[in-house]
């Protein structure tokens, strides 16, 4: 690989080496992973700021949520009257 560049496999290699190294050498990461994500996951950049505000609200809101049912239903209030 380039000198300089991150230790991607370490161990042997065997005769195929030159292959493994070229197509390491050839990549582009930034352009490879987006590819992948587009393919594998049907997944595009330009959704990525609204996915990210329905991933916020909705983590808010369950925590209010769970927040309400805890005040609201007062579990460890009825687990001692229960016991007395």
């Amino acid at each position: 690989m380039k000198r300089g560049g991150q230790g991607i496999y370490i161990g042997p290699l065997g005769r195929h080496s030159c292959h493994l190294t070229k197509y390491f050498e050839n990549k582009s990461i930034d352009d490879e992973h987006e590819k992948f994500l587009r393919h594998y996951f049907r997944f595009k950049h330009d959704f990525l700021p609204i996915v990210a505000i329905v991933f916020v609200r909705y983590t808010i809101v369950f925590g209010f949520t769970f927040a309400f049912a805890i005040k609201a239903f007062k579990f460890q209030m009825r687990q001692k009257d229960a016991t007395r």
